[in-house]
This record gives structure tokens, C-alpha cells and sequence, in this order.
């Protein structure tokens, strides 16, 4: 599966480099581009935004990305919860939810 990006109205673009986890493990430093839009329909989540992008691993060592939660601590000290809905190699991520500190 890949993210389909259709037009939407785009209300930030973090990036930077970042850490990701799995719980408390640490899989790796990455790279990362995001996009959070807005209008994201009401039934899907009620916050009306999708965040979307990729995560690139710095050391072009391969992480098993699979399909679990994983958190991404981005370089401004907020985190974001995502899954990786395309992983080869990269990570394409989606998430509806909001970041956090």
C-alpha cells in the first residue's frame, strides 16, 4: 500500500532529523519530510488532520519498518505517533494523529 495524495490544504511541512521508536526500543536517526493537511473528512478523525511523508535512515543501515506503531521524535522536541504504509526502502508514513510533547 502507498499514500495517495490527492490536493489538500497543507497547514505545516516539518522537517528535519529525527529518532524513531518502538516503544521504549530505538530503531534508528532519520531523515524526515511531513505534510499535515488539513480537511481530512470528520468520520475519518475528528481533529480534521492527516499528516503524511517520509523517514529516511541516516546511516543506510535497513530497519524492519513493518507494520506497528512506531514514534517519530522530531527535531523541535514534538512527537508523532504513524504507520509505515510503504517501506522499501524508505518509510512512507500516515497519521491522523497529533503530535505531541
Amino acid at each position: 500500500m502507498s499514500v495517495t495524495r490527492q490536493a489538500r490544504n497543507i497547514v505545516e511541512n516539518p522537517a528535519g532529523r529525527g529518532r524513531v521508536y518502538n516503544r521504549d526500543k530505538f530503531l534508528g536517526e532519520v531523515d524526515y519530510v511531513l505534510q499535515v493537511s488539513q480537511d481530512l473528512p470528520s468520520s475519518e478523525k475528528p481533529s480534521g488532520h492527516l499528516v503524511t511523508g517520509t523517514l529516511r535512515r541516516i546511516d543506510k543501515e535497513r530497519i524492519l519498518w513493518g507494520s506497528e506503531l512506531l514514534t517519530l521524535h522530531l527535531q523541535d522536541n514534538r512527537k508523532l505517533d504513524f504507520v509505515c504504509v510503504n517501506y522499501n526502502p524508505d518509510c512512507e508514513i500516515t497519521s491522523a494523529a497529533k503530535f505531541y510533547r
